[in-house]
Formats: C-alpha cells, sequence, structure tokens
C-alpha cells in the first residue's frame, strides 16, 4: 500500500476515523426518524407479532413513541445504529479511497471505470459489516417497551439482539 505522502491521501486511520464520527453524528441526529420508518416497515394488519406498532403514519407514530415512551424514546436503538453507521461509514469512506488509490497505480489512470470498481469493493465490504449491526438495530428499535420502566422487553442490550 502506498504512503499518505505518495498518493496526497490523509493516512487510512484518519480517514477511518472521520468516517467513523460522520457516521456516528448522522446516526444521532436522524435516529428518530429511523426509529418511526423501522417501525413502520414492520407494522400493519399483516404484522405477525401481537406486541407490533399500529400508527397512522409518521406523525402519529412520532406523537405515540414521546407519549408512551417519553421524548428520549426517539432514541431508542441510537448506541446500535451510531455503531452501524460508525462501522458503516468508515468501512464506506476508508474501503473506497484505499480502493480507489491502489486502482489508480495498479492501472496507471483515474476514470469512471476505477471509480465503478472501487465503488463496487467498498459497497461490498460495507454492506458485510452493517448487515449484523442494522439487524440488531432492527430488533431492537422494534421491541415492546415497558410504559413503566421505558425499557425494551426483550432485548438488553445490541449482543442480546445479536444472539
Amino acid at each position: 500500500m502506498a504512503s499518505a505522502s505518495e498518493t496526497g491521501l490523509p493516512p487510512l486511520y484518519k480517514r477511518i476515523a472521520v468516517g467513523s464520527l460522520c457516521g456516528v453524528i448522522g446516526s444521532m441526529a436522524s435516529n428518530p426518524m429511523e426509529l418511526v420508518k423501522c417501525r413502520l416497515q414492520c407494522a400493519g394488519e399483516s404484522a405477525t407479532s401481537s406486541h407490533m406498532y399500529q400508527y397512522k403514519g409518521a406523525g402519529d407514530a412520532m406523537r405515540s413513541i414521546v407519549r408512551t415512551e417519553g421524548f428520549g424514546g426517539l432514541w431508542n436503538g441510537a448506541k446500535v445504529f451510531a455503531i452501524r453507521n460508525a462501522v458503516g461509514s468508515a468501512a464506506n469512506l476508508s474501503t473506497f479511497s484505499a480502493l480507489k488509490a491502489y486502482l489508480v497505480r495498479r492501472f496507471d489512470e483515474d476514470s469512471i471505470k476505477v471509480d465503478v470498481a472501487a465503488g463496487v469493493g467498498s459497497g461490498f465490504v460495507t454492506t458485510c459489516v452493517m448487515c449484523p449491526l442494522d439487524m440488531m438495530k432492527t430488533r431492537i428499535q422494534n421491541q415492546p417497551v415497558c410504559p413503566v420502566t421505558r425499557e425494551g422487553q426483550m432485548y438488553r442490550n445490541a449482543a442480546d439482539a445479536f444472539w
């Protein structure tokens, strides 16, 4: 692998750190909408579990979550969502830039083919690292929440949701 001075790019560890930070910031800001989206996708008349949420739409979901789980309920699953996005963003940004730098050196050209190849490789790596975390996030966000303690009733944490 070429050095940062040879590629003109920041070192790989900095790209990973910045990608992770961007993922965490984005996930914390967007968790309420992600939670609503996740619950709406799993709701409806065809829901197979008795605890599935029944909302009329996104606004109803937001109001219901705040009413039954408190304002902080909008951030249910935020920890695993932040981890998911930190890992995913780090994998995506760093893998794309590392693959692109390698391919440009290897083929001595910077073309759309190089961008596509780096994007496909980066997308593959990102999907592989994000899928298990996404499954844990979805389980945590869709579990029933105790109205008294406002804690999830099925999973204690992300590791519990994985198994």
